[in-house]
């Protein structure tokens, strides 16, 4: 009988502090959860995906996909410092993207322009 009436009591709490929020107020705390928490939090699955990729041959790795991924993490870190308040998981999850879309486009370029003129000297000489 007791847990009944304790968990009534939470009810009641919850629902009386719901139900004193005005529909706009819900929203805006709605809002700041969606947009400060689980949006950088789901970002995170295109760093990890990218870390992950790091195995992958260069010449697999696509030049649109990782200028994209960059030039968000670039511009969303940037943003999320402007913003008020600061969201420093966007900030890390951009900076992160950055950094991992910087490595793979290095690589890629490594790979098709760099290799290509080590490869390119011997048979000029030859």
């Amino acid at each position: 009988m007791a847990h009944t009436s304790s968990h009534s009591f939470v009810n009641n709490v919850m629902h009386g502090t719901l139900n004193k929020l005005s529909p706009a107020t819900c929203d805006f705390y709605l809002t700041i959860i969606a947009v400060h928490f689980w949006a950088p939090t789901f970002k995170w699955g295109i760093s990890i995906a990218n870390i992950a990729d790091f195995a992958k041959p260069p010449e697999k790795i696509s030049y649109p996909q990782q200028v994209a991924v960059a030039c968000t993490g670039i511009i969303w870190s940037r943003y999320s410092l402007v913003i008020t308040p600061k969201n420093w998981n966007l900030f890390s999850v951009n900076v992160a993207m950055a950094g991992t879309g910087l490595y793979q486009l290095s690589r890629k370029i490594r790979q098709d322009y760099l290799s290509g003129e080590k490869d390119a000297a011997p048979q000029l000489e030859a």
